[in-house]
Parts: structure tokens; C-alpha cells; sequence
């Protein structure tokens, strides 16, 4: 158990599942990562998807982000 999971007051047979999980999820078949080009643009499913951003250095590089919906 994490530091942060026992912080919130989750106990062990609580979280073990939601890591299993996440360590299967997360594997090496199922992660994309992409190398950003000029002009480049990705979307992806939020409703099926985990995401994240790695750091972005803001001196030199602007990350701009929009979001939209489909009915």
C-alpha cells in the first residue's frame, strides 16, 4: 500500500483490485505514446481511455488543449 492510499484510509482488500488493474491496464501492449510534430493533432475517447501529459518544458514549448463533445 502506497503512502498516498493509506492517507485517504483505504484499506489493503480495498485497493489490491484497483491496482491490479491499473498494472494491467497500463502494460506495455496497451500504452501509446506519441512524438509530437509540427501541426500535429490527437484526440482520443475520454470515456474509454487513461490519459495523461508528461511535463511539459512551458519556456520554450505552449501546450494548447481543447475539448469537445459528441452527442
Amino acid at each position: 500500500m502506497t503512502n498516498q492510499q493509506s492517507r485517504i484510509g483505504w484499506a489493503r482488500t480495498r485497493v489490491e483490485p484497483l491496482a491490479e488493474l491499473l498494472r494491467r491496464t497500463t502494460g506495455e501492449s496497451y500504452v501509446y505514446s506519441h512524438r509530437w510534430g509540427q501541426g500535429d493533432v490527437v484526440g482520443w475517447d475520454n470515456f474509454a481511455t487513461l490519459h495523461t501529459a508528461l511535463p511539459c518544458d512551458s519556456t520554450c514549448h505552449q501546450r494548447l488543449l481543447y475539448r469537445t463533445s459528441i452527442p
